[in-house]
């Protein structure tokens, strides 16, 4: 068994990086490309799966924070 992979351990084999070649300025660039919207899924689905976050529903007396 070779053992889990980091990213690093693939520097040398370039066409099997799964990197996009423009990486959009703006959420609105984002969502019009199908594999950006994958890879946007795909992290929000591991704060999920590692129990980093809860979602709550927002207060009426405190503001929310922008980012």
């Amino acid at each position: 068994m070779e053992g889990v992979k980091t990213r690093s351990s693939f520097k040398d084999l370039a066409s099997y990086a799964l990197v996009s070649k423009i990486e959009p300025k703006m959420i609105d660039e984002a969502l019009m490309d199908n594999e950006w919207i994958i890879a946007m899924e795909e992290e929000l689905h591991q704060f999920t799966k590692n129990d980093l976050w809860t979602l709550i529903p927002k207060s009426e007396n405190k503001s929310i924070i922008g980012t």
